[in-house]
């Protein structure tokens, strides 16, 4: 696999195109230069976070009008610890209100939400099918180890996901 290709199955992952200098995949090793000037600025997302932003794309398609109380409730957490995570959230840009107060997922929330919805279902696949983990279990484990994992750890999870779905 050439670094053009793992730029064109990967964009988002890979942080756009024009930051990348060099990249390769040999194997299972994915390797990442960045140019001058660019780091790797990808948000890293807890479980927790993984959590909240899940129960908001549920709420908004639902159309449900829902507040922080709300988002507080179905997880269980208290209304601090929602706030606190919800503006985390948004301080990342992953959520928005409207002017009428209403919570959505930005462009970025949803681009996010489905990247790691993506690694957590070929994980959870993986521990059911090769563990014989049941489905509850193995989504838990799947988006903690998800959320854990490093970026570049990611982006084999998700080349072989790929790979797995041209198959």
């Amino acid at each position: 696999m050439t670094a053009q290709t793992v730029k064109k199955i990967v964009p988002r992952f890979a942080f756009a195109n024009k930051r990348i200098k060099k990249s390769y995949h040999n194997g299972n090793k994915i390797a990442i230069k960045y140019k001058e000037g660019f780091a790797n600025t990808n948000i890293n997302m807890t479980a927790s976070q993984y959590k909240y932003l899940d129960c908001i794309d549920s709420l908004c398609k639902q159309n449900e009008n829902f507040n922080m109380a709300s988002i507080a409730v179905k997880l269980g957490v208290s209304r601090v610890s929602s706030y606190r995570a919800m503006e985390k959230l948004r301080a990342n840009k992953l959520i928005d209100t409207t002017k009428e107060g209403k919570w959505y997922l930005t462009e970025k929330g949803k681009e996010k939400l489905e990247e790691v919805r993506n690694g957590i279902r070929f994980l959870q696949e993986v521990l059911e099918n090769t563990c014989g983990i049941n489905s509850k279990i193995s989504y838990r484990e799947a988006s903690n180890a998800y959320c854990s994992m490093s970026e570049n750890a990611k982006l084999i999870i998700r080349l072989k996901s790929v790979e797995k779905n041209q198959l």
